[in-house]
């Protein structure tokens, strides 16, 4: 086992040691309580379904690929076409196909959504060079945009549960990155020693965010997983956010409540004093297709943002 994969590997297993850390809300204890450290892909194949195994895509079965094919076509023409089209159609969505063959998984709505979230970003943020932090990606998704873009994200910081953390390496190494570009970071030095370093990527435990007080992250990102978070871990993420007076991109259900009853509403968000340069339903999640009746379902309403903090 290499020593990245090491560091990752024991700080997963110090983390369920630990406990009761605010990082872990009812959905996740609920999802990680039986994980497997030695088997993380497999774990979180039931809950990201088949974004890092995708079976049906390599099946040997001509029609079953096909049948695959329309139905990521489908449905993204069904949540937005306006958007999709948009994507499909940027060097953008051809750099992330390629990232994705290399990860041995396919381009499915989620890389969609994600890829129009990018664009979105850069065509309001207008990045150069400049240090992203991307928190909860799970999946990889947005981490693999920026790796594809490094003339606008020379830095880029990963933020997720410990367990997750597993997976996202193994996606990140396929996709063509050295081990040398990562850095496990976990304390206050460790953050400093990142930025003044060759290191492209660090990966930071969502139970260490602290140390990245008082450094500078130009761009936040948050897509699909503040709606399951701690209101604790919430106001943490957003105090990091206000402290580097940075640019937060952030789309999440308008409502979610999580399995111990909490209900988390991104209006209550502690947004304080934060200028929106934009607010709105999200225009590229309203409608998913399923192979079950019934066949074309409204999604639940997803709020995005883009925010400008200063103090």
């Amino acid at each position: 086992m290499s020593e990245i994969r090491k560091q990752a590997f024991e700080k997963a297993k110090q983390s369920r040691s630990v406990g009761g850390s605010d990082a872990y809300s009812s959905y996740w204890k609920k999802w990680v309580s039986s994980f497997d450290f030695l088997d993380p892909e497999t774990n979180l194949r039931k809950i990201y379904g088949d974004y890092y195994t995708p079976v049906r895509w390599h099946s040997k079965n001509a029609i079953l690929r096909v049948l695959v094919s329309l139905e990521i076509l489908v449905t993204n023409i069904l949540s937005s076409p306006k958007y999709f089209f948009a994507a499909v159609v940027r060097p953008s969505f051809w750099k992330l196909s390629r990232i994705s063959r290399r990860q041995k998984r396919h381009m499915n709505f989620a890389n969609i959504i994600a890829l129009s979230a990018f664009n979105f970003v850069c065509s309001k943020a207008k990045p150069r060079s400049q240090t992203i932090c991307i928190i909860g990606d799970g999946a990889s998704n947005f981490v693999s945009l920026c790796l594809s873009a490094p003339e606008q994200f020379k830095k880029i910081i990963s933020i997720n549960l410990p367990e997750v953390h597993l997976v996202e390496l193994e996606m990140i190494l396929r996709s063509g990155v050295a081990e040398s570009d990562f850095t496990l970071v976990d304390s206050k030095d460790g953050a400093f020693e990142f930025f003044g370093s060759n290191s492209k990527i660090a990966i930071v435990s969502a139970e260490d965010v602290k140390c990245l007080l008082d450094t500078k992250i130009d761009v936040f990102i948050n897509m699909s997983s503040m709606q399951e978070m701690t209101k604790e871990a919430i106001s943490e993420y957003f105090d990091l956010i206000s402290g580097n007076e940075s640019i937060f991109y952030c789309c999440n259900r308008k409502e979610k409540k999580l399995p111990d009853g909490t209900t988390i509403r991104f209006d209550e968000y502690p947004w304080g004093s934060a200028k929106f340069l934009v607010k709105e339903v999200c225009p590229w999640m309203r409608k998913t297709m399923n192979i079950t009746r019934p066949f074309i379902r409204r999604q639940e309403v997803h709020i995005h943002a883009l925010a400008k903090f200063t103090k």
